[in-house]
């Protein structure tokens, strides 16, 4: 059974990339679950199942096998609509706001070096990140930062745009492949896209990384038609850099991650650098498959709940004391599992939702995402929907781990694009 996914999302790419003729962001998806599956089946065929929770070993059924194909097919196949062979131009109806949002995004980002810088140098500059690490599941985090005497108007800006990295880079590659602005202004728009993960270095975190990485491949392979060969450098010169350096600090946090956790001495037997970096990912990306099977045979909805789903509407209307932590410590007492751990975003839709849910919720997407993914009779599309198809592919393309929208401050993003795209499509007229 552990075969099946990676199996089956290996032909599914194959298939996609043959009728696409190449790769395309639907057949980058699908083939970002075929890898998932494989490190799958590494965890097994070594058996590093992690003790501490991360990813325990229980029985592969056949119903979580096909509901994960299912389901996951259904969310993706959408998205295969934006054929980067077809897609001419991204049409800017409104360039003063395109300009006027991506020099938002731009400040925003130097306020946020200029709030945290002297705590992010002392952060990569130490020599045990483990200890960081420690500090943070300690709940000690926030002591060391030297932000505490800042006026409200710098946290601010931080506080609602330090998650549009996403439409940062998408503005980049807007700019280059219709020549828009100088490479200078595109570039500093691009580093402004790295504002989230300047937080995430605080407390040693990975995920941010991740996410920067898959959303500026989404955008690449959405473009590279578009682009020429002295554009494509453009856009593929600043990557090397900075995803060399993401890499780098990427290792590091792995080694420190394997130092906080309390492996199972069977496991702990590797003797080099390299080889724990390489066990500890093995977990990372595999583990989403095994421990989706194990929440659809295991788990029972006890209250069906859209906190996670909609967090802002949630803390801010529904429950304002409401803390993910409140909630992972219910479900935990109530279920005796685990919710802190990756098993895909049909795993947290599962848990919020039941399977029922689930599956309503991934239907309704798959018909919001199809609509949304159409081309112009021209093959053109306006920047107000490409915002939202972008929005909606996070949720497959970052949902390889988890369900990314759960958080407050990703809940900003979510609802700023959607008026952002408003801002764009409608005009609007004064009394």
């Amino acid at each position: 059974m552990l075969f099946i996914p990676f199996i089956y999302f290996t032909i599914l790419f194959v298939f996609l990339a043959r009728r696409h003729r190449g790769m395309d962001v639907s057949a980058y998806m699908v083939l970002l679950y075929a890898f998932s599956a494989f490190f799958a089946i590494l965890i097994d065929a070594r058996h590093i199942y992690d003790t501490n929770g991360v990813c325990a070993e229980m029985p592969i059924t056949l119903g979580a096998t096909l509901s994960y194909c299912a389901l996951l097919t259904v969310s993706i196949v959408p998205f295969s609509r934006m054929r980067s062979t077809t897609l001419q131009q991204v049409n800017i109806t409104k360039p003063g706001l395109f300009d006027a949002f991506s020099w938002l995004l731009i400040i925003t980002f130097f306020l946020t070096f200029l709030m945290l810088g002297r705590d992010i140098y002392s952060v990569i500059s130490s020599a045990d990140l483990s200890e960081v690490r420690r500090a943070v599941y300690a709940g000690e985090e926030g002591e060391s930062l030297s932000m505490s005497d800042l006026e409200w108007w710098l946290i601010l800006p931080n506080t609602l745009f330090s998650q549009f990295s996403p439409i940062a880079i998408l503005f980049f590659y807007i700019n280059v492949s219709s020549n828009r602005k100088s490479n200078l202004f595109n570039y500093v728009l691009l580093l402004s896209s790295i504002t989230p993960i300047l937080s995430a270095i605080l407390i040693a975190g990975r995920s941010q990384i991740i996410y920067w990485l898959l959303s500026y491949m989404f955008c690449f392979l959405l473009f590279k038609n578009q682009m020429d060969k002295q554009q494509k450098k453009v856009v593929l010169r600043p990557f090397i850099v900075l995803a060399g350096a993401m890499v780098v600090f990427f290792a590091s946090v792995t080694l420190a991650r394997f130092t906080t956790f309390s492996l199972d001495s069977s496991t702990n037997t590797f003797n080099s650098v390299i080889a724990y970096i390489l066990f500890f990912e093995q977990l990372y990306f595999g583990c989403s498959r095994i421990n989706y099977n194990n929440f659809f045979n295991n788990y029972v909805c006890s209250q069906h709940t859209f906190n996670r789903i909609m967090p802002v509407s949630h803390y801010f209307v529904l429950d304002p004391g409401w803390t993910l932590g409140d909630y992972r410590a219910l479900i935990q007492s109530q279920t005796g599992m685990n919710i802190g751990i990756f098993y895909t975003f049909l795993g947290d839709l599962m848990v919020d939702l039941d399977k029922s849910g689930m599956l309503l919720f991934v239907l309704l997407f798959a018909i919001v995402s199809t609509y949304m993914s159409r081309q112009e009779s021209d093959n053109t599309i306006p920047v107000s929907r490409m915002l939202l198809i972008q929005l909606l592919a996070l949720i497959p393309l970052q949902g390889i781990f988890y369900y990314s929208f759960h958080r407050v401050d990703v809940g900003y993003y979510v609802i700023g694009t959607i008026i952002l795209s408003m801002c764009f499509k409608y005009k609007f007229k004064r009394s």
